[in-house]
């Protein structure tokens, strides 16, 4: 027997009653994402994935058409945009000018959510979990200079990740690889040739898009399971190449290398720590800057109708 299901006039209807905002989500796997994100100091609105709801099956064509609905109702006392919030993923839809124009709807920044956990403040986060470093260790140098190299290893992903945005613009275009397939294929030998082989054609691409070779642009073009996963396996590798260079600037010298400890260098992963563990720990990091427009435009609505 099918489970019941909620219905989208009485979210909006409790949401009025409650005073709490409603934010509607893409799937399920979302739900949790974007509770911590919205909720992370109290109880501010609710999320509900998008299948949930009677007439509605999951991903941001039903996310879209739900709010859509909403902005139609006849006008009363009460604006479904004060109780209403739509969110989804950018994918490529800014590329192909399919922005949709709706105020209940907030369409992420980058590709997809995933991408929001890769940045400096998460470096610093997963420095600070991994290791037995301290505090003082974990400069803004150090943090840079990760990010840094982990970016500029990079580079098969742009490449990428732009045959999978060339493909996904122009019908006629044969991609290698596409934004339905996972990153894993990336570690094939052929396909990374063949990709290599198209580096300038696809740099003349990112050149008529305004993309550059940068983790702002990898933010906007790769999926964010991707970017999310490389980005954790190249910060492992380079982490883990700390204790080599531990007194070297940037790196300040940690006072177990002062003292001439052998095999004690504070810089190294702590047992029990991979890239697979760092992903799960970046994912769990819902306070940075970088989520901030997320959590401020959710505070916006529940402010309004407290």
């Amino acid at each position: 027997m099918q489970g019941m299901q909620f219905d989208l006039d009485e979210i909006y209807s409790q949401s009025i009653m409650t005073k709490r905002p409603s934010i509607l989500v893409e799937g399920v796997d979302d739900i949790a994402v974007y509770d911590r994100i919205v909720n992370a100091n109290g109880k501010q609105a609710e999320v509900i994935a998008i299948e949930t709801i009677e007439g509605f099956s999951k991903g941001c064509n039903s996310v879209i058409d739900a709010v859509n609905f909403l902005k139609d109702i006849p006008v009363s006392r009460y604006e479904p945009s004060d109780y209403i919030l739509g969110i989804i993923d950018k994918d490529v839809r800014d590329f192909r000018g399919e922005v949709p124009e709706n105020n209940l709807l907030l369409i992420l920044d980058v590709y997809s959510i995933e991408n929001h956990f890769v940045n400096s403040e998460v470096v610093v986060q997963l420095l600070k979990t991994c290791t037995k470093g301290t505090s003082e260790l974990f400069t803004d140098s150090l943090k840079d200079k990760l990010l840094s190299e982990c970016v500029s290893s990079m580079e098969l992903l742009f490449l990428a990740s732009l045959e999978a945005l060339k493909g996904a613009l122009d019908s006629n275009y044969f991609a290698d690889f596409s934004y339905c397939q996972k990153y894993g294929r990336l570690k094939d030998i052929g396909l990374a040739s063949r990709l290599r082989d198209k580096k300038n054609e696809l740099y003349s691409f990112a050149s008529t898009l305004s993309l550059s070779d940068d983790l702002d642009s990898l933010k906007k073009i790769a999926k964010g399971k991707w970017l999310l996963s490389i980005f954790c396996e190249e910060l492992e590798r380079v982490i883990k190449n700390l204790p080599e260079q531990c007194g070297v600037d940037p790196i300040k010298k940690c006072q177990m290398c002062v003292s001439e400890v052998e095999n004690s260098c504070l810089y190294r992963i702590s047992e029990g720590f991979s890239h697979k563990t760092m992903r799960e720990i970046a994912k769990q990091q819902y306070d940075t800057n970088e989520i901030s427009y997320i959590r401020e435009r959710v505070a916006t609505i529940a402010r309004r109708i407290a």
